[in-house]
C-alpha cells in the first residue's frame, strides 16, 4: 500500500478526498516534467513563428506540447507490452 502525506493550504482541504487530492498533485507534477523537456527547443533562440493566424499558433504549440508526450505514451506502451509478454 502506496501512503502519502500532502500538506496544503488550500480551502478545499477540507472538503476534497485525500486521494483525488493526491491524483491533483501526481498530475501537476507529470506536467511539469514535460515543461521541463520542452525548455530547451524553446530557449533556442527567440524565433519568427511563421504562423498569421492565432489558430495556426495554438496548432503549433499543441503540436510542440502533445509530440513529446506521445512519444512518452508509445514508450511506456511498448515497455508495458514487454513486461506482460516476459513475465517481469
Amino acid at each position: 500500500m502506496t501512503r502519502y502525506r500532502l500538506l496544503i493550504t488550500l480551502p478545499l482541504a477540507e472538503t476534497s478526498p485525500v486521494a483525488e487530492l493526491a491524483a491533483y498533485y501526481h498530475a501537476r507534477w507529470q506536467v511539469e516534467a514535460m515543461v521541463e523537456q520542452l525548455k530547451p527547443h524553446l530557449q533556442q533562440g527567440r524565433r519568427t513563428l511563421p504562423f498569421k493566424t492565432p489558430e495556426l499558433v495554438r496548432q503549433a504549440f499543441y503540436g510542440w506540447v502533445l509530440t513529446p508526450y506521445a512519444v512518452h505514451w508509445l514508450m511506456h506502451q511498448v515497455a508495458s507490452e514487454h513486461r506482460s509478454h516476459h513475465g517481469q
